[in-house]
């Protein structure tokens, strides 16, 4: 689903996917297909989750695709 539909028509702040084990965030990526968001709006996206009341492991794995790499 496009992000402005998710996000009620918003501009998207970050895509791409994570993995949870243990009942908190342990790997984000900024790779999510036709939106490319810089690598440094994972740090956005970690607060988000943590905001919303998800947890996100200290020692997070961050696996980025730099703008150079698109």
């Amino acid at each position: 689903m496009h992000p402005r539909v998710l996000g009620g028509g918003q501009r998207a702040n970050g895509a791409g996917g994570f993995e949870v084990k243990g009942g908190q965030v342990v790997d984000l990526d900024n790779m999510s297909g036709s939106f490319r968001p810089h690598p440094e709006t994972l740090t956005g996206v970690e607060q988000a989750i943590t905001r919303q009341g998800g947890k996100v492991s200290p020692s997070v794995k961050r696996t980025t695709l730099k703008p150079e790499d698109w």
